[in-house]
């Protein structure tokens, strides 16, 4: 599971949230504040439809029952995230 609270989430002209989270074909949409939880092992994708920086907080919930499968993949995709921080120069907690 994924929980995504928007920190400073810009917005399009009409007021609307620019961020667009597509999960499992549906659009959602946070503003500043708000916060959502979802099971990430459907498809999904975020779009910042703006030139301003979108800060979130993201947090992984571990499911002790996730099959093998899911858990290798997941565990890849958090590896691979924080080598590209490190090769930015970001830092992170980990």
């Amino acid at each position: 599971l994924r929980f995504h609270l928007g920190l400073a989430i810009p917005k399009q002209p009409d007021g609307r949230p620019a961020t667009i989270m597509m999960i499992n074909h549906e659009e959602r949409r946070i503003a500043d504040g708000e916060c959502m939880l979802w099971d990430d092992t459907f498809e999904h994708e975020v779009m910042n439809n703006s030139d301003q920086p979108r800060v979130a907080l993201l947090l992984d919930v571990w499911r002790p029952q996730m099959p093998l499968d899911m858990e290798i993949l997941s565990r890849v995709i958090v590896r691979g995230v924080q080598v590209g921080m490190r090769y930015r120069g970001v830092s992170f907690g980990g």
